[in-house]
């Protein structure tokens, strides 16, 4: 969230212009390629841009595993700076690796501007059953009925987290965590008067609108180019009603200066809840599982909505093909991406020391070292039931995404719980959403490129023309 927000200030200045940049990739292949390649000659070399430094263990494993292929990672730095670099490349039309890790924020930008090539052509070649995937991995990438990319793993996902023993104290049932924003409000309330004087984390409220109701039109990006705002309604004044109320009585933990700022104010009894990301549950159930350190009570939950059951939204890290591949690196990308996704791999992530996923897979999970850790590790284990029942809600794949999000921080920012400046607060917002994609829509290489700009150059608008 705070990458994609970041991106708000460069789009600002992607305003229409006279002198569009043009894509210079070429036509969409067709063809995936040789699979597995042809071991002839030389192996095939594939090109990784990845930001997860799990991807590269994985593909030394997958190196060492057959010759046809090798598969080279270069590491491009953070979420947000992968991105950028891929997104400016493709725009120029020069640069670009054969395989690149992109964040979900992401998606509509590199599918808009005819960077990448559809994983479905290389589903349908192959006839690669999809049918075992969890479809909440997949839905972040697929756009008007056809799949883009392969979900690198199952680790970009926000939960909720709370402490069984503090709502115990408070009066509060542990087996039924809160799973409307009213009950979450109603928990922080009962919370502060058993003593913990801010019981909610940081406000991370966009999984909480996102899950309640759609933020565009055209399935958020999922059917079609989204239009026009659609987020002005009586889920979202919910979400804002009774996050504005928290703030308003002190309830909620500013942002932590450290990613596990709010897992420590837990273990401190500062706080008792939190929306956290997926990639810490490894640590937190690890030290539940060793009781002799006194371990750690917390429990994992839906994220609470506006009129409930909770949820999870899946925000994706995944794979897509560059558009600027040849018909052998597609092959050999391919082969990699089906070594990747087989249940072996996939729970073997579970595992490892170095690198750590949910499986993107079912069948992964029978696997015997996955239930090892489930049963020793019952957090893990809960985790896994929340993401393999929870339904398919992806983020939405919608092009000045990070404007959409610093609109929606802005109505937050702006008003209270008063039903009026709400009101206005939201339709502001929204019209501002309206104007972005339209500006957006008339040339999304354009608008990619002048967002896709160092900080310095993107500011200035006469440089995006």
């Amino acid at each position: 969230m705070v990458a994609a927000a970041a991106w708000a200030a460069l789009a600002a200045a992607c305003g229409s212009g006279p002198a569009p940049i043009r894509n210079h990739i070429g036509a969409a292949p067709t063809d995936c390629g040789a699979i597995p390649p042809s071991t002839s000659t030389k192996p095939v070399e594939v090109t990784l841009w990845s930001y997860n430094p799990s991807l590269a263990e994985l593909a030394a494993e997958f190196n060492r595993a057959q010759t046809g292929v090798r598969v080279k990672v270069q590491a491009k730095g953070n979420a947000e700076k992968m991105a950028r670099a891929y997104l400016l490349a493709a725009t120029g039309g020069k640069g670009l690796p054969d395989l690149v890790q992109l964040p979900g924020f992401a998606t509509a930008p590199a599918v808009d501007t005819g960077s990448v090539v559809a994983a479905q052509v290389c589903i349908d070649a192959t006839g690669y059953d999809l049918g075992d995937f969890l479809p909440q991995t997949l839905a972040t990438t697929k756009v008007a009925g056809t799949q883009w990319a392969m979900p690198g793993a199952l680790d970009d996902a926000e939960v909720f987290l709370f402490d069984q023993k503090a709502f115990a104290r408070a009066g509060l049932d542990p087996a039924q965590p809160p799973a409307t924003v009213a009950e979450l409000l109603e928990a922080a309330r009962a919370l502060a008067t058993a003593g913990i004087a801010r019981p909610m984390g940081p406000l991370w409220f966009t999984d909480e609108l996102m899950l309640s109701t759609p933020m565009t039109d055209g399935g958020e990006g999922h059917d079609g180019r989204p239009t026009r705002a659609t987020f002005d309604t009586d889920a979202a004044r919910r979400i804002y009603r009774a996050n504005a109320q928290i703030i308003e009585e002190g309830l909620a933990a500013p942002i932590p200066r450290t990613p596990q700022g709010d897992l420590d104010a837990i273990a401190a009894g500062r706080a008792a809840m939190t929306i956290h990301p997926i990639a810490d549950l490894r640590s937190v159930a690890a030290s539940q599982a060793r009781p002799q350190i006194g371990g750690s009570s917390l429990a994992v939950g839906p994220v609470p909505t506006a009129t409930g059951p909770g949820g999870v939204l899946i925000r994706s890290n995944s794979l897509f093909i560059s558009r600027s591949s040849t018909v052998a690196t597609r092959g050999a990308a391919w082969s990699f991406l089906t070594w990747l996704h087989a249940p072996k791999q996939q729970a073997a992530g579970m595992v490892s020391s170095k690198s750590f996923f949910f499986p993107t897979r079912r069948s992964a999970a029978t696997d015997p070292m996955v239930v090892e850790v489930f049963t020793k590790q019952p957090l893990l284990a809960a985790a896994w039931g929340l993401f393999s029942n929870a339904p398919a809600v992806p983020v939405p794949a919608i092009g000045p995404h990070s404007h959409l999000i610093g609109a929606l921080d802005s109505v937050l920012k702006s008003t209270s719980a008063d039903a009026a400046s709400l009101d206005e607060a939201l339709s502001t917002a929204a019209r501002s959403v309206d104007a972005e994609l339209a500006t957006y829509n008339a040339d999304p290489v354009r608008y990619v490129a002048c967002a896709s700009l160092p900080s310095s150059a993107g500011r200035d608008v006469s440089s995006c023309r």
